[in-house]
């Protein structure tokens, strides 16, 4: 399914969708994470570059935690690692507790809804926009993983700085499949899918 079909699916199945945090809470602290990364950024390069490598661990499975990796420690079923300036990555190892997963990019400022098991908005859900608007509006928040990111196993880049007031981020995993590279090689990948709907998780009254 692309990008312009995603934005343009209807589907009853699941209304009342609610967001557990307040939007206000949300902006809130999306502009504080993106004024410290800013100053970050002005203050110190090597502080930058430091940061860039830092990974989001777990102490059971499916929860992030921000402390440096420890020996034994195991790896959570996702990962996500803030990356200087207003640049989010996602890692899937397992389709887990995707509500974490919800409150840690929340936590970050990204409005985000997140689901496992292709689990589509209503459609009274979706944001207004054109088909030829949304899909350029996408393409900026979701920037296709470069290869860097792809060889580091990178599911999905969510670019904090071109999210709109307003607009909200349905996020969507699935099941991993397998690809034969040849030679004996393969190589196992999740399905990745995003809508944008309202920041606010609700319909809009008379929809």
């Amino acid at each position: 399914m692309n990008d312009t079909e995603l934005l343009t699916t209807v589907k009853d199945s699941f209304a009342g969708v609610r967001a557990d945090t307040p939007l206000t809470a949300i902006e809130r602290r999306g502009r504080a994470v993106r004024a410290r990364r800013r100053r970050g950024l002005a203050g110190a390069a090597a502080a930058a570059a430091a940061a860039a490598v830092v990974l989001v661990l777990a102490q059971q499975p499916g929860t992030g935690t921000r402390p440096g990796p420890a020996p034994g420690t195991h790896l959570a079923a996702w990962t996500v690692t803030d990356k200087p300036p207003g640049i989010i990555e996602i890692k899937i190892r397992e389709l887990k507790d995707p509500a974490g997963l919800q409150r840690e990019l929340r936590s970050d400022g990204v409005p985000a809804f997140v689901r496992f098991q292709n689990q589509d908005p209503p459609g009274c859900l979706n944001y207004p926009l054109s088909p030829a608007r949304g899909q350029q509006l996408s393409q900026k928040i979701f920037p296709q993983p470069d290869n860097a990111q792809e060889a580091d196993n990178v599911a999905m880049v969510i670019d904090t700085a071109a999210i709109p007031a307003g607009v909200g981020l349905w996020i969507e995993f699935t099941p991993p499949q397998t690809q034969n590279q040849g030679n004996g090689q393969s190589v196992v990948s999740f399905g990745s899918a995003y809508m944008l709907v309202y920041a606010s998780g609700h319909c809009p009254p008379g929809s």
